[in-house]
């Protein structure tokens, strides 16, 4: 009874993260996305701040405020408009997800990307020691090489970039998190009617006026 309700819990994560993932556009969509692209430049701009420097600190920092913005957006989003507005968003074309569901996965992907940023700067934060000194993780590492060093030269570095692009993409999302709001915002304008075309509609619907008593 435990193992299958446990495959059944397990299943539905699958099965909910997979929705997510394919309502969102998948690897394509992240890899040909602008935000990504900008969040690398600008890893490589500031480069000063993560090659040898704490950068986890100002993401441990900053990042839980941006999740907590993150998830009122998305509270505001799954109650914005009336039911007609909500009828006509969620309804799918040519077999394509609704609008509705391609916004919210764009706000579930800005939340899931701040938070492997977060455990990612917790994780810089906890490995943020000399690997020389430490005997037990030294001895391992002696098995593949016998230099140390190359921790801290290569590997760390690299590490370093990882985590500080996932916590600059965790920023440039949050733009496209405001412009994905945006677009849902343009779904519901509406063209104002001109005041000729009004009267005209208005004197359909009430029919011609009646004529005056013949002789």
């Amino acid at each position: 009874m435990i193992l299958r309700d446990l495959r059944t819990s397990y299943h539905g994560v699958r099965g909910i993260f997979a929705r997510y993932w394919k309502a969102y556009g998948g690897w394509k969509a992240v890899l040909t996305s602008p935000y990504l692209h900008a969040s690398i430049v600008l890893t490589a701009l500031l480069a000063h701040l993560w090659f040898r420097a704490p950068w986890w600190t100002d993401a441990i920092a900053s990042l839980p405020t941006m999740i907590g913005f993150a998830i009122g957006a998305y509270a505001i989003v799954l109650g914005f408009g009336d039911e007609r507005f909500r009828a006509i968003l969620t309804q799918r074309r040519g077999g394509r997800n609704s609008p509705y569901v391609v916004i919210s996965a764009s706000l579930a992907h800005f939340i899931v990307v701040q938070l492997i940023a977060l455990f990612s700067a917790f994780l810089a934060k906890s490995l943020d020691f000399y690997v020389c000194d430490n005997h037990a993780l030294h001895a391992v590492l002696f098995l593949f090489t016998s230099d140390c060093e190359v921790i801290s030269d290569w590997l760390a570095p690299i590490g370093n970039f990882v985590g500080f692009m996932l916590f600059t993409y965790a920023i440039t999302t949050a733009l496209a998190t405001a412009m994905s709001i945006f677009r849902l915002t343009t779904l519901i304008e509406r063209e104002e009617v001109p005041k000729q075309a009004e009267i005209a509609s208005s004197s359909t619907e009430n029919g011609p006026s009646n004529a005056g008593p013949r002789s």
